[in-house]
């Protein structure tokens, strides 16, 4: 074992000072590892992206109420007067001026163009109140000013600034019967960032919604009260409304599209490897081809057949893994923070960052290593062990 192992390094580095005269090999090898690993980085950084955004959206003391049977805040109606009776429930917190802290919100769509292409899109609208404001307390102006209430104002998250034509501040937008300013930039590092906000009263008015609006939130006096606030609201015959947690609700907006994603991410980086492993085996093979002679010779001054062979693999995966770190660094320099969009049954044009950690990389790195260790095993085995005497005479 410790011949073995002696033998194994003194190859290796010999393997490695030769490779600029094998250039063209190595590189077939680096570049198709980098991108296998760019490509299944960057699409596990959508999902990541996805997760993050949603997933930091709500508290867990604070709740949606919806109408039964809706499956998005679009898709319910809830009447003022199921509003009021929520908001006076006891599990409600209340503010310093013993008012009920429960928003009554509008959210629906309106077109918009995006930046780049100036196709057509759907961004989120959303109404809400002094509560609403209080609800979603992580909110904050970065450029101009809060919208007034019962005026035709507007706040624009940070992701819609980035993706959408026609939001700068002091630029009119047309919702309704009418145009609206836009006041103000925020952002709130959530599903917040892909919506505008206005005045739930006055967009009440402007879209001729009547007494309805689409959800209802609060915010408990404790968390532990969710439970106890949804057995109140059941209690009630005249209520037909359902209750989520909000950070759980978000959460699970996200699953299916984010398993989906990573599904996608995977099979389509497996692909990707297994041609790129071909590729290896292809350029491996001529590399190993070429090197019968070496081997051969090496085998007659004395080196193990074990040694060579573990030798030549591991000069294969340190070429893998520099391909993997070139590609991984590639995705991080191009898409980490990268603004991206998609359409999400509930959440229509939800706009995020791409999120490319440490452990996407690290994922991908090892990607590259398994791609190099397979792709080398079978010719550095196949040209290690061909006779001596065939290798020179070749």
């Amino acid at each position: 074992m410790t011949g073995f192992v002696r033998q194994v390094f003194p190859l290796l580095r010999m393997g490695l000072e030769a490779l600029p005269l094998r250039m063209g090999a190595s590189s077939v090898v680096v570049i198709g590892v980098a991108g296998v690993v760019a490509v299944l980085v960057t699409m596990l950084a959508v999902a990541a992206g996805l997760d993050k955004s949603l997933k930091g959206t709500g508290r867990d003391d604070n709740v949606l109420v919806m109408s039964s049977g809706s499956e998005s805040e679009m898709g319910s109606a809830i009447s003022r007067e199921t509003f009021e009776t929520i908001a006076v429930t006891p599990q409600v917190a209340r503010d310093a001026q013993g008012q009920p802290i429960a928003s009554a919100e509008i959210v629906t769509v309106f077109p918009a163009k995006f930046l780049a292409s100036m196709a057509d899109g759907n961004v989120n609208l959303r109404g809400v109140g002094k509560p609403g404001l209080t609800i979603h307390s992580n909110i904050r102006i970065t450029a101009g000013r809060m919208f007034q209430p019962g005026l035709r104002e507007l706040v624009v998250g940070a992701g819609l600034v980035r993706m959408f034509h026609g939001f700068k501040v002091g630029d009119q937008v047309r919702i309704g019967n009418g145009s609206w300013t836009v006041v103000g930039h925020y952002t709130s590092s959530s599903i917040h960032d892909s919506e505008v906000l206005g005045d739930a009263d006055t967009l009440q008015s402007a879209l001729e919604m009547g007494t309805y609006v689409n959800a209802v939130y609060v915010r408990l006096k404790s968390a532990s009260d969710a439970q106890g606030f949804r057995d109140e609201l059941l209690r009630n015959p005249n209520l037909h409304v359902v209750t989520h947690i909000e950070s759980e609700y978000f959460e699970a907006q996200s699953k299916d599209l984010s398993e989906a994603l990573r599904m996608a991410a995977h099979t389509i980086g497996a692909i990707m490897a297994l041609g790129a492993l071909f590729g290896a085996v292809h350029s491996l093979y001529i590399s190993a081809d070429s090197r019968k002679v070496e081997m051969a010779t090496l085998r007659a001054f004395g080196f193990r057949t074990d040694s060579i062979t573990v030798a030549f693999v591991m000069e294969a995966a340190l070429l893998s893994l520099l391909g993997g770190c070139l590609g991984a660094a590639l995705a991080y320099a191009l898409f980490n923070g990268y603004v991206a969009s998609t359409i999400n049954a509930g959440l229509s044009q939800l706009v995020f960052e791409l999120s490319v950690s440490w452990r996407l990389v690290l994922t991908g790195i090892l990607w590259a290593c398994a791609i190099g260790l397979l792709g080398a095993l079978v010719p550095a085995i196949r040209a290690a062990r061909q006779p001596v005497a065939v290798a020179l005479r070749a």
